[in-house]
């Protein structure tokens, strides 16, 4: 099992000019406790997106809701994305 990396992570893509793949303007969130708080993900992505009032206490409740498992799917799926490793060993 893959080390909890215990952060908000966000991928903001842009259209490509006829590009097979999109264009990758922002990737954060990928090493340990990069992005420890809601309001600190949200602070990231205002510059590319509409930001829904609330959404800051509706990722937090359900982060207090639902705490980390490293036995679920979706854990070991991100991890692997991410890589195995980085900065999550501390």
């Amino acid at each position: 099992m893959g080390p909890r990396l215990d952060t908000f992570f966000v991928t903001v893509f842009a259209a490509s000019d006829g590009a097979p793949d999109p264009d990758v303007r922002l990737w954060r969130g990928t090493t340990f406790r990069e992005i420890p708080s809601a309001s600190a993900l949200l602070a990231l992505v205002r510059d590319y997106a509409e930001v829904p009032d609330g959404l800051a206490s509706r990722l937090e409740i359900d982060r207090l809701r639902n705490p980390h498992d490293q036995t679920r799917p979706i854990s070991t799926l991100i991890v692997g994305l991410l890589g195995a490793g980085r900065g999550g060993s501390r």
